[in-house]
């Protein structure tokens, strides 16, 4: 999962044309159909939700995933503006598809392993799954 000169051109367009999805903490970018990168406008939550995916990732509970990085660009003004970024891979979306038993289940396996601020948020929409197994997409509460 490595990022290009390419690829951070790509994401600041994206960025600045509005094409990626979006939460409180996090803005996510597709790359391709495997990976995508998350971005956050502070250093210490772009950890905090790395360390935490990273952790989730080796217990089966989240996506893996890659490098860090600070992504500078041009914003809308002509200034030079950063993110910070870290390489994901791309869960596919559930929807609907799964019961409230299925969520409540991965909610346990969070908490149980210290990975408390994960479970609090997760809903439908913090869900997805890679390699049929439904895994955690949200780490930063």
């Amino acid at each position: 999962m490595e990022i290009t000169k390419q690829d951070r051109a790509q994401i600041a367009k994206k960025i600045l044309d509005g094409d990626y999805k979006s939460g409180i903490m996090c803005r996510f970018v597709t790359v391709d159909s495997g990976v995508g990168i998350k971005t956050y406008s502070y250093i210490g939550s772009r950890n905090a939700a790395y360390l935490r995916q990273q952790k989730a990732h080796a217990l089966g509970l989240g996506p893996a995933v890659g490098k860090r990085f600070t992504l500078k660009y041009k914003n809308f003004w002509g200034e030079y503006d950063k993110l910070y970024c870290f390489v994901t891979q791309i869960a596919r979306n559930i929807g609907r598809k799964r019961s409230d038993e299925n969520i409540q289940r991965l909610k346990d396996a969070l908490k149980k392993n210290k990975l408390e601020q994960a479970a609090e948020d997760l809903h439908f929409d913090n869900v997805g799954t890679v390699d049929g197994k439904m895994v955690c997409i949200d780490f930063i509460y």
